[in-house]
């Protein structure tokens, strides 16, 4: 009887608790190189075009521009490995 009860939580397909800590890690790895190429590129960008301080209004747009542009270059890969994965196995 008791094994009954206690084999529902040993289902093959169920997560274990480091297979969702590497999965964090490597989320956490990536937001980390989406932040720091994001802050080179502004820091550069604003080096070049010689913005002044003050304009802070555009100092935050061009940080989320190219924040915008990373990530979705990156999202972009992502659902394309995943759409060319997920056709691979589906036949």
């Amino acid at each position: 009887m008791f094994k009954k009860l206690f084999d529902i939580f040993k289902d093959k397909n169920r997560q274990t608790a480091e297979d969702i800590r590497k999965e964090i890690d490597v989320l956490q790895r990536v937001d980390e190189v989406i932040t720091s190429t994001t802050y080179y590129c502004y820091e550069n960008t604003l080096s070049l075009m010689k913005i002044e301080k003050e304009d802070m209004d555009f100092q935050i747009e061009l940080y989320y521009e190219y924040l915008y542009l990373f990530r979705h270059l990156i999202l972009r890969q992502a659902f394309t490995q995943a759409a060319v994965y997920y056709n691979k196995f589906d036949r």
